[in-house]
């Protein structure tokens, strides 16, 4: 081979080299797939977060409200009707199996508007079923409560009385008593709110009839 060849052959694999060192190249400046789509899932628009909505939501404790449109009871939402039936009577919304007493509320945006509620502050609508009620108007003064009378299953405004167990004097009604107006036991024992007191469901009126009161099958009521 003379000189002439060995120079063509050496120009040859030169431009062999450098072809294979340009695809290398661009081989390897291709993207890999996954980092691409890895990155559009990270930048993409994520779906809103679910809202919530708690069935108690417009609940306020301020109110005397309960849900008790699920308990079990031959109560009847008549009572809700009763300030329209009679005016002396103040609409009741106590709903069955009430232990925190009851509470009277003239808010109007109550569930179902002013009225006796259950102190327990469930809320109560038009599907409730509600304990009868006989609540006389003006049974938010100082002497007397609302109180569940178990002969008439009913919430009935009714006296206080702090008669002591064990009372063996003729209980009378004081203005003035130690715990407030009410029916205390004679004997002038005093009591005070750590004193154990006898079941009561007096009604509204008896201290001022003069009958007195009775105690009969372990609880005091209006003679």
């Amino acid at each position: 081979m003379n000189h002439h060849e060995k120079l063509i052959s050496i120009m040859r694999a030169i431009n062999l080299t450098a072809c294979l060192a340009l695809s290398v190249l661009s081989f390897s400046s291709i993207p890999k797939a996954s980092a691409e789509i890895g990155i559009d899932l990270k930048l993409g628009g994520g779906k809103p977060e679910l809202e919530i909505n708690d069935g108690n939501s417009d609940s306020s404790s301020d109110n005397y409200n309960s849900d008790s449109s699920n308990d079990n009871s031959d109560s009847s939402n008549d009572n809700s009707d009763s300030s329209s039936v009679d005016g002396n009577y103040d609409p009741c919304f106590i709903h069955p199996n009430c232990t925190a007493g009851a509470g009277y509320s003239s808010d109007n945006k109550n569930s179902m508007g002013a009225g006796w509620y259950c102190k327990d502050a469930k809320v109560v609508n038009t599907n409730t079923s509600f304990d009868k009620c006989n609540i006389r108007k003006g049974c938010t003064n100082d002497k007397n409560y609302v109180g569940y009378v178990a002969n008439s299953k009913s919430w009935e405004c009714l006296e206080k009385a702090y008669i002591h167990k064990g009372c063996s004097s003729t209980p009378g009604f004081a203005n003035k008593g130690s715990l407030g107006a009410g029916w205390y036991c004679s004997d002038k024992k005093e009591v005070n709110q750590k004193t154990q007191f006898d079941p009561a469901s007096i009604k509204k009126g008896c201290s001022d009839q003069g009958s007195g009161i009775k105690y009969t099958d372990g609880i005091w009521t209006c003679n």
